[in-house]
């Protein structure tokens, strides 16, 4: 197989769901092919990769006009880069990448070695990209999704189910096993019971909904613990005070190895409003950690079943409530369920993964 050039754009390489993906795929492909990848803003990368690293270093601004000369200072940035690199294969993962991809790739006359890459639910997104994905993403060689449900609603929007891809986000199995057995010097001590969650402190995560479920579980001394950061920390705080449970939840921020926190943890909890694919689930599997999550759109249910999870109907408080319980006072079935996760995660190891990245334009 002679190796090809491939260049990944995202907007940055944060903790970000995306931006893993983008790293463990960059790193593994890495291995036979000659990699690039390309972050908009400057702010620097918290993964190691193999692959080539390159920052256009574009700013984010709030105000209007700065958006607009930023998006077309992206634009020319990446038709330059492009150009000067010229991959066999551009692939773009999230709208604020993925369109002015489309734009560099059209000056270039290139649209059939890009392929854009939506990382959530596209019919919730904010108007302007629900009507440029309308307008744009019919150009792109191809539109990946991570669920099934996402490639629905990119169906809705493109109308075109030829151009619309369904890959499921890899994991680095052996890498996430051997980090869930490292210990970790954390800003907290570890409690003895915990149940756990992971993400950014966003509407979308409904960790406001996880801190109203944890406050009627009668588990003694159970404490939640929440890794993740985001604009909604001082609202979960007063929703953390309202609730008198200061002493039993924690919430200290991103942390280096989050897989220890897993393999420690009695269950993984997801009570997310709407989803693309939760890394999260098949993190948790691979540590040994059952999970615990809402029936959202989408993913989970595409993930989870009654064998190697618990799915619970959306907004079902007392279906939580009761499958923490059960993993709590039934180790047996615990038990089963860590078995039997563990034989389903293999399918999203990144090898797997990959090679159907590759198989969009044909390379084996």
């Amino acid at each position: 197989m002679s190796r090809k050039k491939i260049l990944f754009i995202v907007p940055t390489l944060g903790l970000g769901g995306a931006e893993r993906v983008v790293s463990v795929l960059s790193d593994y492909l890495s291995k036979s092919h000659n990699v690039t990848v390309v972050t908009l803003s400057g702010n620097g990368s918290v993964y190691d990769t193999e692959a080539t690293y390159v920052q256009l270093g574009t700013k984010i601004f709030n105000v209007k006009v700065m958006k607009f000369l930023t998006f077309i200072s992206r634009i020319f940035l990446l038709r330059n880069l492009l150009l000067k690199r010229s991959p066999d294969i551009i692939i773009s993962f999230m709208e604020s990448a993925n369109i002015p991809s489309i734009f560099a790739v059209l000056m270039l006359g290139r649209a059939s070695s890009l392929i854009v890459s939506v990382r959530n639910n596209p019919l919730e997104f904010p108007w302007f990209y629900r009507f440029s994905i309308k307008l744009l993403y019919k150009i792109p060689y191809r539109v990946v999704a991570p669920s099934k449900g996402v490639a629905h609603g990119l169906e809705k929007l493109i109308l075109n189910k030829r151009k619309i891809d369904f890959i499921p986000n890899p994991i680095k199995l052996k890498y996430i096993q051997e980090m869930a057995l490292t210990p970790e010097k954390y800003s907290f001590n570890i409690p003895e019971i915990y149940i756990l969650a992971v993400g950014s402190l966003s509407p979308q995560k409904g960790f406001d909904r996880l801190i109203s479920i944890f406050s009627k579980i009668k588990i003694k001394n159970l404490h939640l613990i929440i890794i993740g950061e985001g604009g909604k920390r001082e609202e979960l705080q007063r929703l953390i005070h309202l609730h008198e449970l200061e002493k039993r939840v924690i919430m200290p921020g991103t942390v280096k190895n989050p897989f220890y926190l897993y393999r420690n943890a009695l269950c993984l909890t997801l009570t997310s409003r709407y989803e693309g694919w939760p890394n999260v689930i098949n993190e948790a599997i691979a540590c040994s950690c059952p999970v615990v999550s809402y029936n959202c759109k989408y993913g989970p249910s595409e993930i989870l079943n009654q064998s190697n999870g618990f799915l619970i109907d959306e907004g079902d408080e007392n279906g939580v409530i009761g499958a923490v319980n059960i993993i709590y006072s039934n180790k047996d079935e615990r038990e089963r369920v860590v078995n039997n996760g563990l034989k389903y995660v293999k399918n999203y190891s990144v090898d797997q993964i990959a090679k159907q990245w590759l198989a969009i334009k044909g390379i084996s």
